[in-house]
């Protein structure tokens, strides 16, 4: 069992961020082969499955035979993702975009707001990301594997009149949209994020290599060796184990500031500290008859939301119920002040965020360019004092208007994570991929 470490200072790096998978596998082949022909392999890939439902049933705030439910539904789906993740795994010499995040699946409260995609690349290579960009309020591209993550966003570059888009990605400065790969760069995260769930649309993009044979076969359709299995079985029970540990120990470290509080910003390992974009990360637990109100002045700039998971660190359901908004999304009152209310029943009003009936879980801020992140003010109340607590100006909102809410939030969700959000079909035909640029 791993134990990380949260403080307000500093936030261990992600499971797996060490784990250089190509060196393991050229400097211990043969180890690798062994392991799978005797079995230890599997047998290793077990024990991290083991591992990570041990690390379940130790999670200090799971209360009850539901927490437990969501804690090994949670782990399902962890699972899943890693695996998936695994088989359907391409490397540089051909990559491909794949999808990591769901509206089913959800590990490390994905944001509501968003659609994200990744692919692997090599400080050696050239490649070149396309698609057409039409509407969209965030498109991000951040390069890991070489130490600080390189990120840079769609307003940096060029766009077509008719939305068609591309950045070249190399060492080596070419003219145009570029990126420069660092050394040791490994892998490009692309993040899309709308504002504007009823109009905005998530681009479709594509990845290719373009100093590369283009009729090398995609790497999870070749067959492997021995070697690359036994790897594979290793990595993923290490992964599975750590990851369980990770967001257990993470959640646990919000307790830190109390119940119904939300602390200051701490520091994202994952954007290399990065001062451009942060979240905030607190805990709310409500009895039965009691809300939680959040206030604060919300700050100008590109991307800023508040939604709410449970105690694994998922976000609750945001398609069927209102458990996330954005800055678009809220409605501020005449003062200047954005008041969510967080609780278990429809208060009648816009800022309403739906616990589902969970009396403990997480809330979370994320700012992203931003001018000022303010700090919120909570408040735990009486359900049946709320009314009592917002400005006389409050705009209720009525039973059928919370049902036409509803259906356009399903409808937007719908269409955002059905398109084509992964070439990884793609490999032997582009009937699906975006138009090559011209």
């Amino acid at each position: 069992m791993a134990v990380y470490t949260f403080t307000k200072d500093s936030t261990p790096p992600m499971p797996g961020s060490g784990l250089n998978r190509a060196r393991r596998l050229l400097e211990d082949a043969t180890g690798f082969t062994d392991a799978l022909s005797t079995g230890e392999a599997w047998e290793r890939f077990c024990e991290g499955l083991r591992s990570a439902g041990r690390s379940i049933l130790r999670s200090e705030e799971a209360a009850g035979d539901r927490d437990l439910a969501e804690g090994f539904q949670y782990l399902l789906g962890l699972v899943h993702s890693l695996v998936e993740q695994e088989l359907y795994r391409t490397d540089a010499s051909r990559p491909a975009f794949l999808r990591i995040q769901s509206d089913v699946v959800k590990v490390g409260m994905d944001n509501p707001d968003g659609a994200l995609m990744s692919a692997p690349v090599c400080d050696d290579g050239v490649f070149r990301i396309y698609g057409e960009v039409q509407s969209v309020r965030l498109l991000e591209f951040v390069i890991t594997g070489g130490g600080r993550p390189v990120m840079r966003y769609l307003d940096e570059f060029e766009v077509a009149p008719d939305g068609q888009f591309q950045v070249t990605l190399s060492r080596a400065k070419v003219p145009g949209n570029w990126i420069e790969l660092p050394a040791g760069a490994s892998s490009v995260l692309v993040r899309r994020m709308v504002y504007d769930w009823d109009n905005e649309a998530v681009p479709h993009l594509a990845i290719e290599r373009i100093d590369a044979d283009p009729t090398k076969i995609p790497r999870c359709l070749r067959t492997p060796t021995a070697a690359e299995i036994g790897e594979q079985l290793d990595a993923l029970g290490t992964l599975v184990a750590n990851n369980a540990d990770y967001w257990v120990d993470m959640v646990h470290s919000f307790r830190d500031e109390g119940d119904n509080v939300i602390p200051a910003p701490r520091p994202l390992p994952s954007t290399g500290m990065n001062s451009s974009r942060s979240s905030v990360k607190g805990f709310f637990v409500l009895r039965p008859d009691e809300a939680l109100l959040t206030e604060f002045t919300p700050p100008e700039g590109l991307f800023w939301s508040i939604s709410i998971g449970d105690m694994w660190y998922r976000t609750f359901d945001f398609s069927h119920h209102q458990t996330s908004l954005n800055g678009h999304q809220v409605e501020t009152d005449a003062d200047g002040v954005c008041r969510v209310v967080i609780a278990h029943q429809d208060p009648g009003v816009a800022n309403w965020l739906d616990t589902l009936g969970h009396e403990r879980g997480v809330v979370i801020l994320r700012w992203v360019m931003v001018d000022d992140r303010p700090q919120p003010r909570t408040s735990t109340v009486p359900f049946k004092e709320i009314a009592s607590m917002l400005p006389p100006g409050t705009r209720p909102v009525s039973g059928a208007e919370r049902t036409e809410t509803l259906r356009r939030r399903r409808d937007a969700v719908a269409r955002r994570l059905a398109v084509p959000l992964t070439t990884r079909w793609s490999y032997s035909t582009s009937a699906i991929d975006p138009a090559r640029p011209r």
